[in-house]
């Protein structure tokens, strides 16, 4: 097979142009042909994957087992005590569960029947829950319309985004630096819909970052809001937001994660991943240490399709269509 890859013939080529007018073919050339077949066949999937990699399609009749360890310094792990958990264990505090979310000092779940609760830390009114008391159980919140996902801040003073069924946005918490998107810097002890650039809009993906947060809606558009800082907000300059944003240097997102001074996004066919705002420790992939303020591409994943970004502090992650991290 070397002298095959050396050529870039495949075994195929090579056989059926040796055979020319043979009606037969012994049964174990045509498997080898078939396997190499189907290979190809399937690298060239994962090329040119063009489903949705960012939608996350759950089973709205399936629930699923949640496991909790750390800390529960606020019952944010609903326990009972506050004392440490030090390795993963089922806990049934969480029932009907379709996504678990850890904010800071705060659990946040929504439920296979689309409500969402929460426990843990109440400052900042971070819980949604309507008032600033920590919440030793989960607690259903007041919300008028059914939840598909929810992202909560680990830092700052806590704030939340959930993004509802019906495509609608929802935010609550500390409002500083603009982060909630209703125009204003106030904290929100409920959920409240974003209105203003985002009226009438189906959005489809939601994160919220250290001090800012983005949306990606139907149409592919990426809008950020917050702290603009080392250009994080991808606007081309440091100046903050209170409202949601059209990032204009970009078309065709499906998918977007904000880090604590940083963003990612993701095309929606999964073959292109942009990133903007700090550089330090060189996580926005550009091979250096500077900040980006505009959408950039990271060159080093062309070629890849992605399905999944993740962010931290000071790292990156993509997880690309054939399991690689």
């Amino acid at each position: 097979m070397n002298s095959l890859a050396q050529s870039g013939e495949t075994y195929s080529e090579r056989f059926i142009g040796s055979v020319h007018d043979e009606s037969t073919v012994p049964l174990y050339q045509a498997a080898l042909i078939l396997m190499e077949k189907l290979s190809l066949m399937a690298s060239e999937y994962a090329r040119t994957f063009i489903g949705d990699p960012c939608e996350e399609k759950a089973d709205p009749n399936e629930s699923c087992d949640v496991y909790i360890w750390g800390s529960n310094s606020s019952h944010q792990l609903a326990e009972g005590t506050q004392d440490k958990i030090l390795s993963p264990k089922l806990t049934r505090a969480f029932s009907n569960v379709q996504q678990v979310e850890a904010g800071q000092y705060c659990t946040f779940v929504v439920h296979t029947d689309g409500g969402i609760s929460a426990c843990g830390k109440g400052s900042y009114g971070r819980l949604g829950l309507g008032d600033s008391n920590n919440q030793a159980t989960p607690r259903r919140l007041n919300l008028d319309a059914g939840v598909r996902r929810v992202s909560s801040s680990k830092g700052s003073d806590g704030h939340t985004i959930a993004l509802s069924t019906a495509g609608q946005v929802y935010t609550w918490g500390d409002g500083d630096y603009g982060k909630l998107g209703h125009g204003n810097s106030v904290t929100q002890k409920y959920p409240k819909s974003i209105a203003g650039p985002l009226s009438g809009k189906t959005v489809r993906w939601v994160s919220a970052g250290y001090r800012h947060s983005a949306c990606v809606t139907q149409e592919g558009e990426l809008y950020t809001w917050g702290e603009g800082d080392y250009g994080r907000l991808g606007h081309g300059d440091s100046t903050s937001r209170n409202i949601p944003t059209l990032v204009r240097d970009i078309a065709g997102v499906g998918q977007v994660v904000c880090g604590s001074a940083h963003t990612l996004a993701l095309s929606a066919d999964g073959r292109t991943v942009w990133s903007f705002g700090s550089g330090d420790h060189g996580k926005l992939g550009h091979g250096d240490t500077a900040k980006v303020y505009r959408p950039r591409v990271i060159e080093a994943l062309q070629g890849l399709t992605i399905r999944k970004l993740s962010t931290g502090t000071h790292v990156s992650f993509a997880l690309a269509a054939h399991g690689q991290i």
